[in-house]
């Protein structure tokens, strides 16, 4: 998505308008403005579609050998 908006909406219509068209530096803000609120509704339309809901960030802890064995290392070493 993100590279879809920024070729679409940032990088052609800027050359086009600044490099072509010779507009004023007034479009090319313009062009950057309507490219960052559409990345907005983009990644607010993906928040919406609840994925992040299932992704698990910290992990449980793999099993493992228990502290009390003497090949497991101590923290005091």
């Amino acid at each position: 998505m993100l590279s879809i908006l920024s070729v679409g909406l940032l990088i052609i219509p800027s050359y086009f308008a600044l490099i072509v068209w010779k507009q004023g530096i007034f479009i090319g803000w313009t062009i950057v403005t309507v490219y960052i609120i559409s990345l907005g509704v983009g990644f607010y339309i993906r928040f919406l579609g609840g994925k992040w809901k299932a992704m698990r960030i910290i992990e449980k802890p793999a099993p493992g050998l228990p502290s009390t064995f003497a090949e497991t290392p101590t923290p005091d070493m």
